[in-house]
């Protein structure tokens, strides 16, 4: 699955590790398009938020 975040004003290239190798697009309005093949919203969460904590399985 592919999916685009919309984030209002531009991101440094420094983000791309954070947000997972995701690609970053500057936008001419002034905002930045993440966009990246994701298996599912649980693994989009784990890619932009590594630290974030797991539920228990």
């Amino acid at each position: 699955m592919v999916y685009l975040i919309r984030v209002k004003g531009h991101l440094g290239p420094q983000w791309t590790d954070w947000f997972g190798g995701m690609a970053i697009t500057l936008e001419e309005d002034g905002d930045t398009l993440l966009t990246g093949q994701v298996a599912d919203q649980a693994a989009l969460i784990r890619r932009c938020f590594p630290g974030a904590p797991r539920g228990s399985r």
